[in-house]
């Protein structure tokens, strides 16, 4: 079980896998099931509005701010969590504004 092979299948819009279909979110589900240190896949599951991973659920700006727990230099998740209005990320409380400044 690869965690970053079900990520990129997601990432490509879902498929198949032995015979069954994957949706986008499933595949990203199944990613952070595998790997739940999987920044990239949390990011991704955000994007497509969060979802339930290994019996929790998490919206997508939860997945945000899991994908920059495990790797603050998550990019993409620091702008997606801007959009949504800010966060709080390790601690520390960001707003839309602060978030709109950072550069990584």
């Amino acid at each position: 079980q690869n965690s970053g092979a079900w990520h990129s299948l997601g990432i490509v819009g879902g498929g198949e896998v032995q015979g069954q279909q994957y949706t986008n979110k499933q595949c990203y589900v199944r990613a952070l099931e595998i790997n739940p240190q999987n920044s990239g896949a949390w990011h991704s599951l955000g994007i497509v509005g969060g979802g339930e991973v290994q019996g929790q659920q998490y919206t997508n700006k939860q997945c945000y701010v899991r994908a920059l727990e495990i790797n603050p230099q998550n990019s993409g998740a620091w702008h997606n969590l801007g959009i949504d209005g800010g966060g709080e990320v390790k601690g520390q409380q960001y707003t839309k504004k602060q978030l709109s400044l950072i550069h990584i």
